[in-house]
């Protein structure tokens, strides 16, 4: 038999229920988890708020690998088609010529951390890679919006790594949200 740890729901349902302090929490979880799974040599391919479940305690767990895959340095991939959901995939995905990288999943998290930090208001999609030229709300405060537009470049050597965003958010002692500090209980 196995045994599995019972997720109550995905991000995309418990987003909303979430407060200031939970949501910086589920972005670092996120990150975290993402760091591991990149070295690991694995790429997702699709992240997104549906692959993102949340147990009873509002902690992350990153689930449906059907689209990953392995990759080293000699043999990164190229796509197969049906891969992700559009409004996340970064633009590299969608030409055939283009060897990608991990850097495909920072990509979608840029996505995912505008999500958490709109409580789901989806950025303006119009075309393939038009979110790096994006305006962010003025509800995203500097720290968060530097990581995201660094999340979304349209050159993938450009993108940190989940390990420099952990240690951006570590440095910055967590304020991904103006006031946090006021919230998070002594």
């Amino acid at each position: 038999s196995i045994l599995l740890e019972f997720c109550k729901s995905s991000l995309d349902k418990a987003l909303k229920q979430l407060n200031n302090a939970d949501r910086v929490g589920v972005i670092y979880e996120i990150c975290s988890a993402m760091d591991y799974i990149h070295k690991c040599k694995i790429i997702h391919r699709d992240l997104k708020l549906t692959n993102i479940l949340i147990n009873n305690k509002n902690h992350v767990k990153i689930c449906d690998f059907g689209y990953s895959k392995v990759f080293d340095l000699d043999t990164l991939t190229s796509i197969s088609h049906g891969v992700g959901a559009i409004a996340f995939m970064a633009p590299e995905m969608f030409d055939d010529s283009i060897i990608y990288d991990e850097k495909v999943d920072v990509y979608s998290f840029g996505v995912v951390m505008y999500l958490i930090l709109t409580k789901q208001t989806k950025p303006k999609f119009t075309k393939i890679g038009c979110y790096e030229s994006m305006e962010l709300p003025d509800s995203i405060n500097k720290l968060s919006s530097s990581i995201i537009k660094r999340c979304w470049s349209s050159s993938p050597k450009e993108r940190p790594s989940f390990s420099d965003i952990l240690e951006l958010i570590i440095k910055n002692n967590f304020m991904l949200i103006d006031g946090i500090e006021n919230e998070i209980p002594k």
